[in-house]
């Protein structure tokens, strides 16, 4: 929906918006009255979604396929405003869904991969040690014999 697509910065003088012009979706940044002011991300992979943009409104939290060696995984990233490369803040492979906090300063990650069960953590923006929140229990399946494929 409209949500996914177009993200109004703080500033109330700009935004952002998901399009596949250079053919991969990427973010992109305009002003109000619709001018294209840059290409933010840029790569051979898509973003899925920007989360939100951080405190002081340079960082942009985004989810992408951005690991070229995990083409399906969709993991979180840093980027900036200004451009340059991403970096993961994701700490382990599989598909994540990010909420991150209206401060822009901590995110909640809830994923899962084929091989580890849904968990969720809480993490920091800025890359300090995780805290795991909940783990899935998967014992009634494991006693069934079920293996991960």
């Amino acid at each position: 929906g409209f949500a996914k697509q177009v993200r109004f910065l703080p500033d109330s003088k700009s935004f952002l918006w998901m399009s596949e012009r250079d053919g991969w979706r990427h973010v992109y940044l305009y002003d109000v009255s619709g001018r294209l002011i840059r290409q933010v991300t840029r790569g051979a992979f898509p973003v899925h979604e920007v989360v939100g943009v951080g405190p002081g409104g340079d960082a942009i939290f985004v989810v992408a396929s951005a690991d070229s060696g995990a083409p399906y995984e969709q993991l979180f990233y840093r980027g900036r405003l200004k451009g340059g490369a991403l970096k993961r803040l994701s700490s382990g492979a599989g598909m994540h869904r990010i909420t991150l906090a209206p401060s822009g300063g901590y995110f909640v990650d809830t994923w899962s991969s084929r091989t580890q069960p849904r968990l969720r953590e809480v993490g920091s923006t800025d890359g300090k040690p995780r805290v795991r929140l909940t783990t899935s229990d998967v014992s009634a399946v494991v006693e069934q014999g079920f293996k991960p494929p």
